[in-house]
């Protein structure tokens, strides 16, 4: 799982990280004292996937990525650089501003 280092500054913090690790992940608001939050990217094993063919539709990864914590099999890949959250106005707006401006870039 690919997480950025967010200190709740762009969006609520989701995720705790040990080493490599992740150690707690929940879309729900979370009473933890968390640092990182996912970055909406992520790979998995092939397998991962499979185990979840016939559980119906939809299908909803973060479920998957809950499950993968307990058992300790999810990894962290901290990215330097922050997201944009498009499905917001306020965060479409944010991306285009810096995508017009090169001093941002």
């Amino acid at each position: 799982m690919c997480v950025y280092h967010n200190q709740n500054k762009w969006d609520q913090s989701n995720v705790k990280i040990e080493g490599n690790s992740v150690v707690f992940y929940s879309k729900k608001p979370g009473s933890e004292n968390l640092e990182y939050i996912d970055y909406g990217l992520s790979v998995y094993k092939k397998s991962v996937i499979e185990q979840y063919l016939n559980k119906g539709l939809p299908l909803d990864l973060a479920d998957i990525q809950e499950k993968l914590v307990i058992n300790r099999q999810l990894n962290a890949y901290i990215v330097k650089e922050r997201f944009y959250e498009i499905g917001k106005p306020s965060g479409l707006a944010e991306l285009e501003e810096y995508l017009g401006n090169p001093n941002m870039k």
